[in-house]
């Protein structure tokens, strides 16, 4: 994992951040003349040392988690790290359309795309990207509308890259997390996250994971007032077995255009 020379990094002057997430805030900058976006890690209500220990642990397990998904276009492109020097970061190519960078969220809900035909293409991408992401062995496990950004390419088109592994678990280690209190349950009832996950009885997997995405297609759709897909409803069930692969959602979608 290499250790970022911080001469070489700078965070773009009085620029605001592009994006916040459970573990870090991301900001832009230029590494070595390269676009890139910087991603500070919280600090977290810990003492000094713990503190530092805890933030370049989270660093560490998304920075390794990228570099075991290896070379996908699908997925953010890992500089290094900064670990020995405050504040903890990695840094990753930009990943945007030219200096801006747009979620899924951002172009439904501001229509930059209209057509149901590009959003299944950009879509059926996000699915390939999630699929190396399970073949690589992980979960990712916090996929949502705002964790999957789109790349200008040289085709003119928006491509999908998934980002924040910040969450993301081996499948294989993967453990069923603790219940959500049952006074808070019905904030989750339509929500990214998986029935089972939410009441302990499921642990992160490539089932939660597709009911995630089927989720993300749902609120596309449905920001863009288009018609749902039958296999995206039949993944959004409460039974990780009753849902469809993504090959067969891949093929729902393609069948729709």
């Amino acid at each position: 994992m290499r250790e970022i020379n911080t001469a070489n990094l700078t965070r773009t002057a009085a620029a605001r951040s592009i994006g916040s997430g459970t573990f870090g805030t991301c900001y832009p900058g230029k590494y070595r003349g390269i676009e890139v976006v910087i991603k500070q890690y919280k600090e977290r209500s810990c003492r000094g040392g713990e503190r530092s220990s805890f933030l370049q642990r989270e660093a560490k397990h998304e920075a390794n988690v990228l570099l075991q998904l290896a070379d996908h276009p699908g997925i953010p492109l890992l500089f290094g790290v900064c670990l020995k020097e405050k504040p903890i970061s990695i840094v990753m190519k930009f990943h945007g359309d030219g200096k801006d960078s747009l979620t899924v969220y951002k172009a439904a809900k501001n229509k930059l795309i209209t057509e149901k035909k590009e959003w299944n293409t950009v879509l059926c991408e996000t699915a390939d990207a999630l699929n190396h992401v399970h073949r690589c062995g992980y979960a990712h496990n916090d996929l949502k509308s705002n964790n999957v950004v789109l790349e200008k390419r040289e085709d003119e088109r928006l491509h999908p890259v998934i980002i924040d592994f910040g969450k993301s678990v081996l499948l294989i280690k993967a453990k069923n997390p603790p219940a959500k209190p049952m006074h808070v349950r019905g904030q989750y009832k339509d929500s990214y996250m998986a029935p089972e996950l939410v009441d302990g009885t499921g642990k992160p997997s490539i089932k939660s994971d597709i009911y995630a995405l089927s989720f993300m297609i749902k609120s596309v759709y449905r920001l863009l007032h288009f018609r749902n897909v039958v296999a995206v409803k039949n993944a959004l069930v409460a039974l990780p077995e009753e849902r469809p692969n993504i090959e067969e959602l891949k093929a729902a979608l393609i069948a729709d255009d």
